[in-house]
């Protein structure tokens, strides 16, 4: 049986390098559509990441994500929106990619990662 689900606690640790937090990440989605993964940004030793959207005016943004390594669309992947968070493992965060979709936004926003050690 295989066991795809990780357990952690309510309240994560930030991921430490050098003796300083690992910055959060965080990359823009502007009205044009586009697609972005954090493959370069994830760190040895990351245990999970959290991701979460950012927008000043909290109106409500929606971002189709996959973990295959495949491009995100309505009808290939899943949703997130900037009420909610997802966490996932940080090999599942490598193969993740992000994408927006024309006529969903009307403004920008930022995708923000956030590396944990648990």
């Amino acid at each position: 049986m295989i066991n795809n689900t990780y357990d952690v606690n309510l309240y994560n640790v930030p991921r430490y390098l050098n003796g300083s937090i690992i910055p959060t990440v965080s990359k823009l989605f502007p009205t044009s559509k586009v697609t972005r993964s954090f493959i370069d940004e994830i760190k040895p030793g990351t245990k999970t990441c959290l991701f979460s959207i950012n927008h000043p005016n909290l109106k409500k943004q929606i971002l189709w994500f996959t973990l295959d390594g495949t491009t995100p669309t309505p009808t290939n992947g899943h949703r997130i929106t900037s009420q909610g968070r997802l966490e996932i493992s940080a090999d599942m965060a490598i193969q993740a990619r992000f994408s927006n979709q024309p006529g969903v936004q009307t403004e920008q926003f930022r995708l923000m990662m956030t590396q944990l050690t648990n």
